[in-house]
């Protein structure tokens, strides 16, 4: 699987990353590559480009996290940069594209991408279970069973 993401679209759609944003682009950016590096770590298999829109000679040159491929648009619409990157790929239909860009989404789609939105591309990818909603590893009956048998070995080991 290769994902293909529209960098200010995705950062711009997801509230954690529209406030790191509203520090500066660069933390913006920072914030979605930091995001991306951990999904990327838990899921080594999966290649990630990233596209961001910008002026040429702004950016520092194309990088990011081990795994993570970051491309700068460099006076270029990232949209443009998408597009050819989907008509260089030798298998359309093995890239998820990132965006909820109208124009990008509708040529993704022509060429035979699977499309993912921003928001339930970071929901899906990026949150973490609330220690609420997971389920724990011991249930609570076993866990009662675990402890009487600690306190009876612990009577038994001390004599009482």
């Amino acid at each position: 699987m290769h994902y293909l993401i529209d960098g200010y679209n995705l950062i711009r759609q997801v509230p954690e990353l529209q406030a790191a944003e509203a520090e500066s682009l660069e933390a913006g950016r920072e914030a979605l590559l930091s995001r991306l590096d951990i999904f990327r770590r838990r899921h080594p298999a999966t290649r990630i480009t990233v596209v961001f829109d910008g002026p040429a000679g702004v950016f520092p040159p194309a990088g990011g996290p081990a795994g993570v491929r970051v491309l700068y648009s460099r006076g270029r619409k990232a949209d443009d940069w998408i597009k050819e990157l989907i008509d260089a790929s030798d298998d359309p239909g093995e890239l998820v594209v990132v965006s909820a860009d109208r124009e990008v989404v509708d040529y993704a789609r022509l060429a035979r991408c699977r499309i993912q939105a921003p928001l339930p591309f970071s929901r899906r990818f990026f949150e973490v279970p609330k220690a609420a909603d997971r389920k724990p590893l011991i249930e609570p009956k076993g866990l009662h069973r675990i402890e009487e048998e600690l306190r009876r070995r612990w009577i038994r080991k001390d004599g009482r």
